[in-house]
């Protein structure tokens, strides 16, 4: 009994994972067509502000990484709301069941900047 449940997590996990993977190739691709250059660029000057960063330094690795999470899942637009909460609005017909409940998850994970002190502990605001 014990095996049949922990093939069918394992299954379930498999599946959660392959749909996870193709939700985040499908936002990624939204997000190339429907975003707005200025929204993006008063991103980057609101990412510089907090993380206390140049706008150019953004820019460069590690920043410009941390920056497209950030933007993606938690800026606030102008018009309140994140990209990736427009994204499921907008594609809510072509989503499954699971691809929003993964979306609520992600949708519930906070992305904002923070700094760690030289022992891995926040130090932030």
């Amino acid at each position: 009994m014990r095996s049949d449940i922990q093939r069918y997590r394992q299954r379930r996990q498999v599946e959660a994972d392959r749909r996870l993977e193709s939700l985040l190739a499908a936002f990624k691709d939204w997000k190339e067509e429907n975003t707005n250059l200025r929204e993006k660029v008063r991103a980057k000057h609101l990412f510089a502000e907090q993380t206390g960063l140049a706008v150019e330094q953004v820019e460069k690795r590690p920043w410009d990484m941390l920056f497209e999470e950030w933007f993606s899942y938690d800026y606030v637009t102008i018009i309140g709301t994140h990209l990736f909460d427009m994204f499921l609005k907008q594609t809510l017909t072509e989503r499954t069941r699971m691809d929003l409940q993964l979306g609520g998850l992600l949708l519930t994970a906070s992305w904002l900047p923070v700094e760690l002190n030289e022992k891995n502990r926040w130090a932030g605001q």
